[in-house]
């Protein structure tokens, strides 16, 4: 009997409801609206708290140093250079911010899934339903 409580929902319900239950009482556009502003808020605090800040900003500027460089060089030679070390850099980026990512990711998917329990089979127009 759990397994099947579980299965059907009954266990993202007693997780989600107490504290996003009461968005489902309004309409679906601002339901999902405000659902969408928290899962944007919780993605954001987590990315600022799980990367160094001061150097995602000091790789951001170099990359655009590098794309500056690219723009400015007719160096084919010179030009495979600068991007063989601007794609070092995006990679360097890329990993600082993948922690972040993997951290936000199960949670997102958790919690569209509640949404698809309760919010999948709304129309999508007022007043239209599906024949």
């Amino acid at each position: 009997m759990n397994i099947l409580r579980f299965y059907h929902g009954y266990f993202l319900d007693s997780i989600f409801n107490p504290w996003l239950g009461l968005v489902l009482g309004l309409p679906p556009f601002w339901a999902i609206l405000i659902i969408s502003a928290f899962i944007t808020l919780l993605v954001t605090v987590v990315y600022k708290y799980t990367t160094n800040q001061r150097e995602m900003k000091v790789i951001k500027t170099d990359l655009k140093t590098y794309q500056k460089q690219m723009k400015e060089t007719k160096d084919t030679k010179k030009l495979m250079e600068i991007q063989k070390k601007a794609l070092d850099l995006n990679m360097k980026y890329m990993m600082s911010s993948f922690k972040s990512t993997l951290y936000t990711f199960i949670p997102i998917i958790i919690i569209f899934a509640w949404l698809n329990m309760h919010i999948a089979y709304y129309p999508l127009y007022p007043n239209s339903h599906s024949k």
